[in-house]
């Protein structure tokens, strides 16, 4: 199905769905139920600036540039991964509908990257991106994405951001986001890694500012022996809500996961942390693990942990 139709039923389904409200467990702790999404309508594309590809990584045959870029020369490639893992609850539907650009990467069968790439995303009023990073077979790279205000973003701001990671058999992806943002930014980041026959994604990542900053990576051990480590920090300074949730679904056997989160707060910043290790029965042989830590540095600030295992 073409990436414009689905962008048209994202949105009759956006419609349709209500607004999160904290009788959800995922937003018990986060009230959004009164934010005003419509203030912020039509997003706008960021500005995005990625790093330049090598001579070398061109000649491996590494694709690196905008989604926009992506749909006008690799739009197969694309539709085949396009919304494949993404649960469209009303935020994502959001996103699908919505999105102007966003970041495509693609690393071919056996390519190994020396060098970083990077991407830095200039957020104004309201904007909404959609990125693909396809990692293949035997390949390995480090990606670093960081996501802040534009110049004279001042006022209450909305962020969208989706992003779907794909590492095939035997390749090896390091993901590092961060995002700091200004005080009156709402930002919601949904990550989603799918990871392949001993495969291997290592994420770190970093939380800072913002209004609402909510964040979630999920992880999906798809792949026998396939394997995970996330590393996350979260700051907040003042009056931030700091929403951060890492799922790793364990679906087949041999997986290994490895979860570290630590958090500061200060003044009377809140955050809330889950942390979900789901293992399906046919997963045997799983080893993961998940550690959290949250420092209180003010009277004032509050922070729940919710850590589970199914």
């Amino acid at each position: 199905m073409a990436i414009g139709q689905r962008q048209t039923e994202a949105m009759a389904l956006y419609e349709q769905l209500p607004m999160p409200h904290e009788r959800q467990e995922e937003w018990r702790h986060t009230r959004i139920d009164r934010f005003d999404i419509g203030k912020f309508l039509p997003f706008s594309a960021p500005g995005i600036a990625l790093s330049g590809l090598s001579g070398e990584m061109r000649r491996k045959g590494v694709l690196f540039c905008s989604m926009g870029t992506a749909l006008e020369q690799h739009a197969g490639m694309l539709a085949q991964h396009y919304l494949k893992n993404v649960k469209l609850d009303k935020l994502n539907a959001l996103n699908a509908a919505t999105w102007k650009d966003g970041i495509f990467l693609y690393v071919p069968k056996g390519a190994k990257l020396e060098a970083p790439l990077s991407a830095a995303v200039s957020c104004g009023k309201s904007v909404s991106l959609h990125s693909i990073i396809i990692v293949d077979e035997g390949a390995e790279a480090s990606y670093m994405e960081e996501f802040s205000a534009a110049a004279g973003a001042e006022n209450e701001t909305m962020a969208s951001c989706v992003t779907e990671v794909f590492v095939r058999e035997g390749g090896t992806l390091h993901f590092h986001h961060l995002s700091s943002l200004r005080e009156k930014a709402n930002a919601f980041t949904t990550i989603i890694g799918d990871v392949g026959e001993h495969a291997a994604i290592n994420w770190n990542w970093g939380c800072f500012s913002g209004a609402l900053n909510r964040l979630r990576i999920d992880t999906l051990f798809t792949g026998i022996g396939s394997a995970s480590t996330s590393n996350g920090v979260f700051i907040g300074r003042g009056k931030e809500h700091i929403d951060a949730t890492t799922n790793a679904y364990h679906l087949t056997t041999g997986t290994t996961n490895d979860i570290s989160v630590n958090g500061i707060m200060k003044g009377s910043s809140t955050a809330i942390y889950r942390g979900l290790i789901k293992i399906a029965k046919e997963a045997q042989q799983t080893n993961s693990f998940l550690s959290n830590h949250i420092l209180k540095l003010s009277e004032n600030a509050t922070a729940n942990s919710i850590p589970a295992l199914q």
